[in-house]
């Protein structure tokens, strides 16, 4: 992810007991982005915190690269989860057609605005032809930084839509909810399933 380097110190700091905070509503996120896949599939876990989500996959058979910027969340990954992550970020994705899939849960939430079409261009990219992107983002309006110091960009379902479109990708299904953050507040989200069309 773009590196913001006061977002990644909150990380750093939380890393020791983030992984207290999986919600119910992962799992059910994961099965809908791999039941879009091919089994074993070549899957991308783009700012993988903790890296709970990137076992899990492992576990299943898949084949996974996980990349964060926190070095404290790389040693809970290796620690807690037997998982190892590259000291990686949106920035450094530059691969083309590698993988089938590509998994951005509450990560590209942390750019700016004026970032996300060129991160999801070369998301895109990276796909291989009817590859599944998905990507999880909070609601709202505009760009600020929560009470612990992390910086936001928040988002409408229409913003988000346009975005993806642009950008080439086609919209398979989304969720709406809501859920406690790190910061003891409700916060409404939402959930993208789509995929690089295979034609283009």
């Amino acid at each position: 992810m773009s590196l913001d380097e006061k977002t990644i110190a909150v990380y750093d700091r939380l890393a020791r007991h983030h992984q207290h905070f999986i919600r119910d509503y992962d799992e059910a996120l994961q099965k809908a982005f791999l039941a879009r896949l091919p089994s074993p599939s070549k899957i991308l876990d783009l700012g993988c915190g903790h890296g709970i989500i990137s076992a899990q996959f492992k576990d299943l058979g898949h084949y996974v690269t996980s990349w964060d910027p926190s070095i404290e969340m790389q040693k809970v990954a290796l620690a807690r989860f037997g998982v190892s992550v590259d000291i990686k970020s949106f920035e450094d994705l530059y691969e083309t057609s590698v993988f089938d899939g590509i998994y951005a849960n509450f990560s590209l939430l942390h750019v700016p605005k004026h970032d996300l079409r060129r991160y999801l261009h070369a998301i895109k990219t990276a796909l291989v032809a009817g590859g599944v992107f998905h990507m999880t983002m909070k609601l709202g309006k505009g760009e600020n930084r929560d009470k612990r110091g992390r910086f936001y960009a928040y988002y409408s379902q229409f913003e988000l839509e346009t975005a993806l479109s642009d950008c080439g990708f086609e919209v398979a299904n989304n969720l709406l909810s809501a859920d406690m953050d790190l910061s003891s507040g409700m916060t409404n989200w939402i959930a993208f399933q789509s995929h690089r069309p295979r034609h283009r």
